[in-house]
């Protein structure tokens, strides 16, 4: 197909690619890697995945806007966050670069392959997960067909196509509570130097003293380093303090919520951003995903098996089905950026959420009216943990070896018994995960504190 003079795109230099007058923080070495896959012959499409609030719009305009010169046509940046058909990707697409948008969807997807063919240009695709339909094979085809082309994706899951190249954008580094350092370390460190940065925006007099050092440490804890809550919760010290800003984030949601009126109404809100990630969800996702906030300080496979499966009666065909099922389902939710793998002490992987989308998903659990039944089961499970512990920890050659599998479930164990406590009919099951703990306790030199656990 041959482009009608009035269709012929002029080879003018695209527009430059908006940017935030803020500095970027930390994001050294996701830009250099970025840029460095792009700079690559032989890497088309590099994405760059994380969970929602965590900057990947801001890296990618970053780096889009460094790389730009390098490209004889720029760089044009595409937002899909807006777009709800799969079918306007590509006239979105062809806007943002000048062709017409007449005809119908293959006349559209041939002149804009046309246009690409020949031409060196950057294009960063921002928010692709709602659109992986239509984004996904767009981000197939167009590099196979122009050579020059670069795409530079933004998205919560990865686009799952050959040859791309995937940069994960993890929150910022946060501060060891344990070990507050000297004010100018502290500052060094990115979750803090983006709290003060943003605090001073909402409050000039804002000063990160030796005073407040340990309530903002807290608070980038509290606050997960994700930036956007950094953000948001720094937009209220125009009216509080530090100190009384961390009591308000009991519940983080409902305070984390005035972003500022030009951003896009997802991330108006922190429970707008994550609501955006848990709609996106297939119905079973969604159910797994709610049922995960039973866990508080990370969980393991088996322990996803045996409380967020409902029981079933034997070792059936249909519950070995239904297993098959939910690691499916986890491993969706890892693509998604919901949850986090790491390396458990045994060296089998164990899973976290973010405390903020840990808290989303909580709220989920209450309003689908399944809490009671999967504090149950998380009780019951860990009931049996406790006490298939017991006559190792008594044996010096498996003690260690118990030891490191409990220990990582403090915050369980903590919880069961807390639940535990609250509910009069489950007295008998408190007392049996007290005493099953008490050796285990004896040996850590600890005493729990059951209540508010």
């Amino acid at each position: 197909m041959n482009l009608t003079p009035s269709q012929k795109p002029t080879d003018a230099r695209l527009a430059p690619l908006p940017r935030r007058r803020s500095r970027l923080i930390d994001r050294e070495q996701e830009l250099a890697q970025a840029r460095a896959l792009l700079q690559r012959e032989d890497v088309g499409l590099v994405t760059l995945t994380g969970p929602g609030g965590v900057g990947k719009t801001r890296l990618a305009l970053e780096v889009g806007a460094e790389l730009a010169p390098q490209f004889a046509v720029g760089a044009a940046f595409i937002e899909l966050a807006s777009i709800t058909d799969p079918r306007l990707v590509v006239s979105t697409v062809a806007r943002a670069l000048g062709l017409s948008e007449a005809g119908n969807q293959g006349e559209l997807v041939e002149r804009l392959l046309e246009y690409l063919r020949p031409r060196e240009v950057l294009l960063v695709l921002d928010n692709t997960e709602q659109l992986l339909a239509a984004t996904a094979p767009l981000a197939a085809q167009a590099p196979e067909v122009a050579p020059r082309l670069k795409l530079l994706a933004t998205s919560r899951e990865p686009l799952r196509v050959r040859d791309e190249q995937i940069v994960p954008i993890h929150p910022l580094a946060l501060p060891d509570p344990a070990q507050v350092p000297d004010l100018a370390q502290l500052s060094a460190i990115p979750s803090v130097a983006l709290f003060v940065e943003r605090a001073r925006e909402a409050n000039p007099a804002f000063v990160l003293t030796t005073d407040n050092a340990a309530t903002i440490v807290e608070l980038c804890q509290r606050l997960d380093g994700l930036p956007l809550a950094l953000e948001l919760a720094t937009a209220r010290l125009s009216l509080l303090t530090p100190a009384t800003l961390l009591q308000r984030l009991e519940h983080r949601l409902p305070l984390l919520s005035r972003g500022a009126r030009d951003l896009p109404q997802r991330q108006q809100t922190l429970r707008n951003t994550i609501a955006w990630s848990y709609d996106l969800l297939q119905a079973g996702e969604q159910v797994l995903f709610r049922r995960l906030a039973v866990f508080v300080g990370g969980f393991t496979l088996e322990a996803v098996q045996a409380v967020c499966l409902p029981e079933a009666p034997g070792a059936s065909s249909a519950q070995a089905n239904d297993e098959g099922e939910t690691l499916e389902q986890l491993a969706q939710l890892l693509d998604k950026s919901l949850v986090q793998a790491q390396q458990g002490n045994s060296g089998e992987p164990r899973f976290t959420m973010l405390e903020t989308i840990r808290e989303y998903a909580a709220d989920q659990l209450v309003a689908s009216r399944e809490e009671a039944a999967v504090q149950e089961r998380h009780a019951r499970y860990f009931l049996r943990l406790a006490e298939e512990a017991v006559p190792h920890l008594y044996l010096p050659a498996e003690r260690d070896s118990w030891m490191e599998r409990l220990e990582p479930e403090e915050a369980n164990l903590r919880v069961a018994l807390a639940w535990c406590e609250a509910k009069q009919d489950r007295v008998e099951t408190g007392l049996r995960l007290a005493g099953a703990l008490s050796f285990y306790w004896f040996l850590r030199g600890s005493v729990p504190l059951c209540k508010g656990a």
